[in-house]
C-alpha cells in the first residue's frame, strides 16, 4: 500500500489567500465605522454604534480564525492511499472514500489534478498536483487504468477544493456562527435605519 498526504510546502500559498481574505473581512467592520461616524452627532448613538462595531469586529475575526483553522486542519489531514484493489481517500470530518479498483469508470487528468470517477455518480475523488510524489501517483494510477487527458485542460480547480470535497455539511459551531452573524446583520442593518431617519 502506498499513501500520500498534501505538500507542506504548498499549504503557504493556500494560507496566504486566506489570510488576504480573512484581513479584507476584518477592515469591512472598521470601514463601515469611519464612514458613518462622522454622518452621527448623538452622543448615545455613537456609543451604540461603537458597540455595534466592536462586536461586528470581534465576531468576524473569531469566525475568520476558525475558518483558517479548519484549512489548516483540513489540508494536513487529507490522505490518499493506493493498493492493489482500492483507492481510498481520508480525511477529518468526511465520511471515508474508497472506490474498488474493478468499479473505476475512469481517470481523467485535468489542469491541477486528476480526477477518478467511480461506477457509482456521488463517489469520486479529486486528486490535486499538490499530492506529494505526484508523478508517482499518476503512474500508479495509469497502471490501474489508463489516463485520460481531459480536453479542458485550460480550466484550473483551486487547490482549496481539495480540502471541501465530500465534507460532512451541518455542524452545530457552524450553525451557530450562521445565526449570530445573521443576528448582528440584523441589527446593524435596523441600526442604520434608526440613523438615517433620525438624521
Amino acid at each position: 500500500m502506498s499513501e500520500y498526504s498534501l505538500q507542506k510546502e504548498n499549504f503557504k500559498t493556500v494560507l496566504r489567500k486566506a489570510l488576504l481574505f480573512s484581513f479584507m473581512s476584518l477592515l469591512l467592520p472598521l470601514i463601515l465605522y469611519f464612514i458613518l461616524k462622522s454622518s452621527v452627532d448623538d452622543y448615545m448613538i455613537q456609543g451604540v454604534f461603537k458597540l455595534f462595531c466592536g462586536l461586528f469586529l470581534v465576531y468576524t475575526l473569531i469566525k475568520e480564525s476558525l475558518r483558517i483553522y479548519r484549512i489548516r486542519r483540513d489540508w494536513f489531514s487529507f490522505k490518499i492511499s493506493i493498493t492493489e484493489d482500492t483507492i481510498h481517500k481520508k480525511q477529518y470530518k468526511t465520511k471515508d472514500t474508497i472506490i474498488p479498483i474493478n468499479q473505476i469508470v475512469k481517470i481523467v487528468q485535468i489542469a491541477d489534478g486528476v480526477s477518478i470517477q467511480s461506477e457509482e455518480a456521488n463517489k469520486f475523488l479529486y486528486i490535486p498536483n499538490d499530492i506529494e510524489n505526484y508523478e508517482e501517483v499518476l503512474s500508479k494510477l495509469n497502471c490501474l487504468r489508463p489516463i485520460e487527458v481531459s480536453s479542458l485542460m485550460s480550466i484550473r480547480i483551486p487547490s482549496e477544493y481539495t480540502i471541501r470535497q465530500q465534507i460532512v455539511p451541518g455542524s452545530a459551531l457552524k450553525r451557530l456562527s450562521l445565526v449570530i452573524g445573521a443576528g448582528f446583520g440584523i441589527l446593524i442593518f435596523l441600526f442604520l435605519l434608526i440613523v438615517i431617519i433620525l438624521s
